[in-house]
């Protein structure tokens, strides 16, 4: 069966919707699963803490509680029905402020052929019902093929979108110009001093305000973001044993132990 015919969003009641996303709930996860694709829709605190890069695209439809988004370039504060669409190997975080017991929200990860670009918008009527969809058939017999045809549809409404969303950078310009450093070399020396440098400011101080508003350790987001980057060059076919080098790893069985620490396979199978 494949989803309702695209009618039944005009005649879609906000009533029935905001019913099924009460906030009294019980804290709860719920998955549907396939090959390509995985729906959580959950309240509570969040599974994937310290899991700021992906290899997949991820679209999270923000339902309640109170926090906020902070990638490389924004710091946002994520109102209830927000959607947001996090390109894959993009740092990010949702960061919960106050109790964790009140974060409500849909995610989507999926390896599907898309190219994604970032966005941050008001969730409409047609992907609220979209995820009702969703939520509302984590226990039908039929939910694996409702939830390709959910996402189909909700690419497609994306993609005709997508040239009207701008990027919104909005976070700490000192920040932006340490991360347009970083990622400008990556294979090279990026000891704290170095960045801290040309950033004209003090290794404390750049450290303080890259935890404070990235929400992570300079070396850890140095460390995470070569790590990435080995992965692409990795999957489109460079081989491991050189790639570790353009990424500014010294050592290769320090890179593979972390690249399969944080991927969970060798860089030989990524």
């Amino acid at each position: 069966m494949y989803i309702d015919n695209l009618i039944q969003y005009i005649v879609f009641s906000a009533k029935v919707l905001y019913n099924s996303f009460g906030d009294n709930m019980e804290l709860f996860e719920h998955f549907i699963k396939t090959d390509t694709v995985f729906f959580k829709h959950a309240k509570g605190k969040s599974s994937l803490s310290g899991k700021e890069f992906h290899i997949y695209n991820e679209i999270i439809y923000f339902i309640g509680g109170n926090a906020e988004l902070i990638t490389e370039f924004t710091h946002l504060k994520i109102e209830p029905n927000t959607l947001i669409v996090i390109p894959k190997e993009t740092y990010h975080q949702v960061k919960i402020i106050g109790n964790e017991e009140n974060y409500h929200r849909c995610i989507l990860n999926f390896s599907v052929p898309y190219t994604c670009k970032f966005s941050f918008t008001k969730a409409d009527n047609e992907t609220k019902y979209l995820f009702s969809k969703l939520i509302n058939n984590v226990e039908s017999e039929e939910k694996e093929e409702i939830l390709n045809a959910v996402l189909t549809l909700l690419l497609n409404k994306l993609s005709k979108e997508s040239e009207q969303i701008s990027y919104p950078k909005t976070q700490n310009p000192l920040i932006l110009k340490c991360i347009n450093y970083i990622n400008d070399n990556l294979s090279q020396n990026l000891k704290a001093e170095i960045i801290a440098k040309h950033c004209n400011a003090s290794v404390s101080g750049i450290s303080h305000l890259f935890s404070k508003e990235i929400n992570i350790s300079l070396h850890r987001y140095i460390t995470e973001k070569r790590l990435i980057v080995a992965y692409q060059k990795i999957s489109i076919g460079e081989p491991a044993t050189s790639v570790y080098l353009e990424c500014g790893f010294k050592d290769y069985s320090n890179f593979y132990r972390q690249y399969k620490k944080m991927f969970g396979f060798p860089p030989s199978k990524g």
